[in-house]
């Protein structure tokens, strides 16, 4: 298993992504304004500067701010989508994450992603030693009409 927490992970993550766009000196300066899932408020980064005015690079989303009545445009790299859930994938840092449920699940290591885990055929330790991550491969629903 794992010697890091899935928060200490994401939060590796986050700092990684901000540092490829902005910089180790500009993020060390913002960081302590990040908000969940490495969000900050517009107004920090163009206090940088600096022409990070390419919103094309940005996911942006609209947060209430509670000291006012209206809302902030808060912004962070595009290659932060997806981390509120990973993805889909579950990162496996403990028993507790193993895969019980599905007769298949997509499973992941070292940028190779396969299909095929049955826990009822395969050794569980021996799937936390060689895999990082799983996600369960979602059952199609028939057409509605």
């Amino acid at each position: 298993m794992k010697d890091k927490t899935n928060e200490e992970l994401k939060a590796e993550a986050i700092a990684k992504a901000w540092i490829a766009e902005i910089g180790q000196f500009n993020f060390d300066r913002i960081k302590s304004n990040l908000k969940e899932n490495g969000f900050i408020m517009w107004d920090w980064i163009r206090g940088l500067g600096h022409n990070y005015q390419s919103l094309n690079l940005w996911d942006q989303k609209l947060l209430p701010d509670k000291n006012r009545r209206d809302a902030d445009t808060y912004i962070r790299p595009k290659s932060l989508s997806g981390i509120e859930n990973n993805n889909g994938w579950v990162n496996i840092n403990s028993w507790v994450d193993l895969p019980i449920f599905g007769e298949y699940d997509w499973i992941y290591q070292d940028r190779i992603i396969r299909m095929g885990f049955d826990p009822k055929k395969e050794d569980l330790e021996y799937f936390a030693k060689c895999y990082s991550h799983y996600r369960p491969i979602e059952k199609l629903k028939f057409p509605i009409f």
